[in-house]
């Protein structure tokens, strides 16, 4: 399974602006938006920490290193990409500030710092502020962006799990699948092996996508597959923790995939599994795509202003609150737990199920073996505190979007590119 996002556009009447992104790491500038302050006191160190081209878990791994403190102690509230520019809050358990405050690290700055009482978890942020430039842009493009930003703010925003959540090899979700299966062997040749089998939509491997470390990325995965472990583990570049940890437990166990299963960390775990609910809330919306904003008869709205879910029971009634924005239909981020909607949009949900090979109810007896309650996820969102100006050949870019939401499906609306 390769997911590529050849999902259909809300604004496919609309012309793409064309271009390109993440030319340089200062044209894609993401900074979280805390839900809270850190109060001044307490035992967990707080850091508003600016990084540049490294991904979430690169900066927890030299965090770890660097401060002497163990990876779990470290909390984030939010998964950040690699390319680019992202300010986000850490917490670190019994650091000491002053290190924190002086810490010298490539590629790491160490904006401010504070005391709190409470470990940052995930989810604990209420948005995302981007700033964003896009480059070479068609010569039109001046008519074609507020035409679609109008539509998007009007109809709201396809909320799809953007590209990078299926991995630079995009086969997070396949990994996903198997452990739900439990096919311990397929896990392991999809995570380590499988060398330049993803393509995606540009015709470049996953490998080339890593950029400067694709070299040795491909050859870590022959190595696996010739079922040379420890030579692969030292291709693995010191930033990819996650293969290399996973590497020396197969070792460990002598190449025993079930025992190595057992001994992964559920964050390592749920990593996978949720990229496989991702997937399968994707392509419900896919077929949801020419409603998202209606409800029928039987959906579970969602209101926007605390999560909240209901079900519909008077489609017209209710319709004028979608059209305010006030409330969505919502998808399925599946779990053992998570409540089902009734109607057509039920129809929906069980024709993906069917198509991956399940039943509703294996579906939900694996996600229960795993660990995963599941919930439910709106269809569309909106974008806030929208601001451009054209600068030569390039558009740039500012918008604020609620957690969870993937600012690339914005460009993808605007540049008519999956290659993102």
């Amino acid at each position: 399974m390769v997911i590529k996002m050849d999902y259909p556009y809300l604004t496919s009447d609309i012309p793409g602006i064309g271009g390109v992104i993440k030319t340089e790491p200062e044209d894609f500038i993401v900074e979280e938006i805390p839900l809270y302050q850190p109060s001044g006191a307490g035992e967990h160190i707080y850091a508003f920490i600016e990084k540049r081209n490294l991904n979430t878990q690169e900066m927890i791994t030299r965090l770890s290193q660097h401060l002497g403190i163990k990876a779990r102690d470290i909390g984030v509230a939010g998964n950040k990409d690699r390319r680019g520019i992202t300010r986000q809050m850490v917490s670190l358990w019994r650091a000491d500030p002053a290190r924190v405050e002086n810490l010298n690290v490539p590629q790491l700055r160490v904006l401010w710092v504070k005391r709190h009482k409470n470990k940052l978890h995930r989810g604990h942020l209420a948005g995302n502020r981007f700033e964003i430039r896009i480059r070479q842009i068609n010569p039109d493009a001046a008519k074609i962006v507020p035409q679609v930003l109008e539509k998007l703010n009007k109809i709201g925003v396809p909320n799809y799990f953007g590209i990078q959540r299926f991995g630079i090899h995009n086969d997070n979700a396949a990994a996903g699948k198997a452990l739900l299966l439990q096919q311990w062997e397929d896990f392991f040749h999809i995570v380590l092996g499988n060398p330049g089998s993803s393509q995606i939509q540009s015709g470049q491997t996953g490998e080339q996508r890593a950029g400067d470390n694709h070299a040795a990325i491909l050859r870590a995965r022959q190595l696996f597959e010739e079922g040379k472990l420890a030579e692969a583990v030292e291709l693995w570049p010191p930033d990819y923790s996650f293969p290399k940890s996973l590497l020396r437990r197969l070792i460990e166990f002598k190449g025993g995939y079930h025992n190595t299963i057992a001994t992964m960390p559920a964050a390592m775990k749920n990593f996978y599994l949720n990229a496989y609910q991702s997937h399968l809330f994707n392509e419900t919306l896919r077929l949801r795509m020419p409603a998202i904003n209606e409800v029928w008869v039987g959906d579970l709205a969602y209101l926007h202003r605390n999560g909240a879910v209901f079900k519909v029971e008077q489609a017209e009634t209710e319709q004028t609150r979608v059209d305010s924005s006030e409330i969505s239909p919502s998808g399925p981020i599946w779990g053992s737990t998570m409540i089902t909607p009734e109607g057509k949009e039920w129809e929906l949900e069980e024709k993906v199920v069917s198509e991956e090979g399940f039943t509703v109810e294996e579906l939900r007896a694996r996600f229960k073996t795993a660990g995963l309650k599941g919930e439910r996820r709106p269809f569309r969102i909106f974008l806030t505190d929208v601001d451009y100006e054209f600068v030569e050949d390039s558009l740039l870019l500012r918008f604020t979007l609620p957690r969870g939401v993937y600012a690339t499906i914005v460009l993808r609306e605007l540049m008519k590119t999956d290659n993102l």
